[in-house]
């Protein structure tokens, strides 16, 4: 019988509990259906994009990143609870801005222009491109004398004759480096040990140099300094939510060094505590962390700024606070939180959530022992636009393609079979730096580097990529179905002539099959087939006695040629056939149709 395409060859993973129903797999392979009606396969496989890397920062993980169009910021930790900010530059090269602290959750970050401001492990952060200082919630301000320990008023904002009135021991006395402040004033937070009766002077516990005339800013305690879980900003404010609460601060306006006690709000609509915040379209989303979202927006009350918008609301909240992201068509995509249980992924374009998960994938999120740890990233790779969201305890990756889709497994193979952890790149950006080059990079959240990422890099950084497809099952009707023969069509003849295998000798390209007659159970190895030399585009050499020497000769070694990879003669089955094939990205750079014959 004739060779005949398997339906649904090129298509995503769907590896149901029912694996008799369906166990297809994809991994390290995109789906992109073809647009062109005339096309030899309604879809085509390629491989994930490689990586090279860009340059090594050290530390020993990527936890945050941040990118505008011209520049990018990444926060390295370092291992015992700190982290490195760094800005990084086209050449390769990096300034230090200075430290964090780093926990379990990411580091988020945002810019006014000026000012870099960082959420990492509860707390706030300002950069100034000079220096690194955390702000506080600050109840009066003004400007004072300093000299050694003791602090004299000249000025006040408030109005307030005696701005240290109310300055009470303990208190945070923070001193927002300039340009002037002496280095001998850092680190620029100091905590108040006593006031003058007159209430025009305090005392401070630590000496801070001496400045004339220095604006400062006087917090109530040790608590009030800022914290947050994420960050934000949305028409000139800076916004972060209060870590495990239902409030959110806002900062000055074009200014996160100075965030006033009274600027808040608390999400209202329910008790649930926020779990993030996203600025879109225009508005805030407050997400709780059970079975709310709020939107709230800039009403332009002189007061506070944001108002909740009214009849914009959802019952449903996000499993994992960094989950939630947002594609260029305003959706917002999260893993959803709800009363009624279950784990989902969802996107809303501004009304009811849209489940975008299939029940095979929420099948296995639901063996994960972890899922409020999930870590998501959006980007843009040849028309596509991603969703890839990293689940780090269960060590699994999945990215989902908003034109297609589809979803596909990412990641690295482990020792068990079949099973592929995560992926090492996170925390992915995209720059044009100002020599106009555009480049998309990732971090390693197990190094500090950071590597490019392009679709024509055919490797890891050296280290092959696995791909995987495991194919829909061909069904015998209950019968008994000898197949005869399968073929792989692929691009052939691509293979970069000048690699090497280990043996030092000329790279054949290899795809293995296997095939399964069991409901993908169990698998039978059927061999691999060449892909072909550079060059061999209709078709590949082989060797009867001493298959894939790149040199074969022709007296000793008749060749036989194949126009593709095929194998023959698998055998028998009562209820239905499996293929599965597996390589690698570097040699398998476009799948077009798996097809079979039956004896």
């Amino acid at each position: 019988m004739p060779l005949t395409a398997i339906p649904g060859f090129c298509a995503g993973s769907y590896n149901s509990r029912a694996r008799g129903v369906s166990a297809c797999r994809t991994v390290n392979m995109r789906v992109e259906l073809n647009e062109d009606p005339n096309a030899k396969s309604p879809a085509t496989m390629y491989p994930v994009s490689g990586k090279k890397l860009f340059t090594p920062l050290g530390g020993t993980g990527v936890v945050g990143s941040w990118s505008n169009r011209y520049r990018t910021f990444w926060v390295i930790a370092n291992g015992d609870g700190t982290g490195n900010v760094y800005e990084v530059f086209e050449d390769g090269t990096s300034k230090l801005y200075g430290q964090v602290a780093v926990g379990g959750n990411p580091a988020t970050m945002r810019a006014n222009g000026s000012q870099l401001l960082i959420c990492s492990a509860g707390k706030v952060y300002i950069a100034t491109g000079t220096s690194i200082y955390q702000p506080i919630v600050n109840y009066t301000s003004g400007v004072a004398n300093v000299n050694g320990n003791t602090v004299t008023w000249v000025a006040g904002t408030l109005g307030d004759p005696s701005m240290f009135t109310e300055a009470q021991p303990g208190d945070l006395l923070l001193l927002p480096p300039s340009g002037t402040i002496p280095t001998s004033a850092a680190p620029y937070l100091y905590t108040v040990a006593s006031v003058a009766a007159d209430g025009m002077s305090l005392t401070l516990v630590e000496n801070a140099g001496v400045l004339n005339n220095y604006a400062y800013q006087l917090g109530a305690g040790p608590t009030s300094l800022l914290a947050g879980a994420m960050v934000e900003y949305i028409d000139g404010y800076f916004i972060v939510n209060v870590p495990n609460t239902i409030t959110y601060r806002i900062s000055h306006l074009f200014d996160g060094s100075t965030w006033d006690a009274l600027d808040s709000q608390s999400k209202s609509g329910s008790v649930d505590n926020i779990a993030a915040i996203l600025s879109f379209s225009g508005y805030l989303a407050l997400i709780g962390d059970t079975n709310s979202i709020e939107i709230w927006g800039d009403s332009g009350n002189a007061q506070f700024p944001f108002a909740r918008v009214s009849g914009q609301s959802l019952n449903v909240g996000a499993d994992a606070a960094w989950s939630v992201q947002k594609l260029t068509t305003g959706a917002v995509i999260w893993l959803v939180n709800s009363q009624n249980g279950g784990r989902q992924i969802v996107q809303s374009l501004g009304g009811a959530p849209q489940r975008i998960s299939n029940h095979a994938m929420e099948y296995a999120m639901k063996g994960y022992p972890v899922t409020d740890d999930a870590i998501s990233s959006t980007y843009i790779e040849d028309g596509h636009e991603f969703y890839r969201i990293d689940f780090p305890t269960a060590n699994r990756s999945w990215e989902w393609d908003n034109t297609s889709s589809l979803w596909v497994e990412l990641g690295v193979e482990t020792e068990q079979d079949e099973v592929y952890g995560c992926d090492s790149g996170r925390y992915r950006v995209h720059v044009t730096w100002p020599s106009g080059t555009a480049m998309d990079l990732v971090g390693d959240f197990q190094s500090g580097n950071l590597y490019q990422v392009d679709s024509s890099f055919l490797d890891d950084d050296g280290t092959e990529i696995p791909v995987m497809r495991i194919a829909p099952h061909i069904n015998s009707g209950l019968e008994r179905m000898t197949m005869a023969e399968f073929a792989l069509d692929c691009e052939l003849g691509t293979i970069d002539p000048s690699l090497l295998g280990l043996d030092g000798k000329l790279l054949i390209p290899l795809v293995s099959l296997f095939y399964s007659d069991d409901g993908a159970r169990t698998w039978t190895n059927a061999g691999a087939a060449s892909l072909g030399r550079a060059g061999e585009y209709q078709g590949t050499y082989i060797t009867d006695a001493e298959q894939f020497d790149p040199t074969p000769s022709s007296q000793t070694n008749p060749q036989v040629f194949e126009p593709l990879p095929r194998w023959n003669a698998m055998g028998s089955a009562w209820v239905s056939k499996t293929f599965k094939i597996k390589s690698t990205a570097k040699m398998l750079r476009a799948v077009y149709n798996g097809l079979a014959a039956a004896a």
